[in-house]
């Protein structure tokens, strides 16, 4: 992925830009623990020491024509000064090569900023200023690899060589600015509240804090259906009112495979959505099924067979 690498100095006002094209991204995250054995434990009691995070990050660095083949080159030079710390020469004359004795200084922290993966954490948006925004680091080492395979560009006059392509990779060490531990913060459902560290994302641009499950709001229920006809309205709104008048209105959704009339008991008893239940007593009836013809009226019982006298 083509993207811009910028590395800032802040005590040496060095700000490098590289266009990167990153073939290898890696984050470590490591807890170190002191182990104390204890008489009787089979474990021992572990006291927590720190927490690290180290960064591998390879990219290339392509010169499309030797002017930008020798700023390459000229940038991984100054970058590689980084790595050597300083020295605050004494009783130099202006103009003079600095005679090596003085303060000497280790290799201050350098900000680098790649996207959302190597900045700084705020919860604020992205102000435009990747010099500010970049995370604190130490450089521990880099590899310099110029691609002999894809050629050089000379300089005769000069003896000159600028890789058309290098292969970079650095091993970084983040320096917590901030204290990004999870907080516990009284009078909040469940109690803590987490950052969005290490990576800026919408979300967390967005909330500000990344919350733990217990203090995300409960999903509210999806709305009822809409009601397909006045019956099921007057059901609906019977229901939400907390009425119940004891009339059979079926369900507010479609129903379900199980008729209500025939099957009472496995009706009430089904999942499906909300009933209005009528009052405890016996079920509605069923309607009487048309009769036969040849058949009485009401009951089940079959008919008497005509008399012998009433077949003459």
């Amino acid at each position: 992925m083509a993207a811009n690498l910028y590395i800032y100095s802040e005590s040496l006002d060095l700000k490098l830009i590289f266009p990167a094209y990153v073939t290898s991204f890696q984050d470590s995250f490591k807890a170190s623990y002191t182990d104390e054995a204890l008489p009787f434990n089979l474990d021992p009691f572990r006291a927590f020491n720190s927490t690290t995070r180290n960064i591998n990050i390879s990219f290339d660095l392509i010169g499309e024509n030797i002017q930008q083949a020798s700023h390459n080159l000229y940038q991984v030079s100054l970058f590689t000064n980084l790595l050597y710390g300083t020295i605050r020469t004494q009783g130099n004359t202006p103009g003079s090569a600095p005679s090596g004795l003085g303060t000497k200084t280790a290799p201050a922290d350098v900000k680098i900023f790649y996207m959302n993966f190597l900045r700084r954490y705020s919860v604020e948006k992205y102000d435009g200023d990747p010099w500010s925004n970049g995370l604190s680091v130490k450089i521990f080492s880099h590899d310099f690899k110029p691609e002999y395979d894809s050629g050089f560009f000379t300089d005769a006059g000069q003896q000159l060589i600028y890789p058309k392509l290098i292969k970079m990779s650095l091993n970084l060490g983040a320096v917590h600015e901030n204290d990004h531990r999870a907080k516990t913060v009284p009078g909040i459902r469940g109690g803590i509240v987490f950052s969005g560290y290490p990576y800026v994302s919408a979300e967390s641009l967005k909330t500000g804090n990344v919350l733990s499950t217990a203090q995300k709001p409960a999903v509210p229920p999806p709305p009822p259906p809409a009601p397909a006809n006045a019956t099921q309205a007057a059901a609906q709104a019977a229901s939400e009112a907390g009425a119940n008048t004891g009339t059979w209105f079926g369900p507010v959704s479609a129903p379900p495979p199980v008729n209500p009339l025939t099957d009472y008991t496995k009706y009430i008893n089904s999942p499906g959505p909300s009933l209005l239940v009528p009052p405890t007593g016996t079920p509605p009836s069923s309607p009487a099924p048309p009769t036969p013809a040849g058949q009485p009226v009401g009951g089940n019982t079959p008919p008497t067979p005509p008399s012998p006298a009433d077949q003459i």
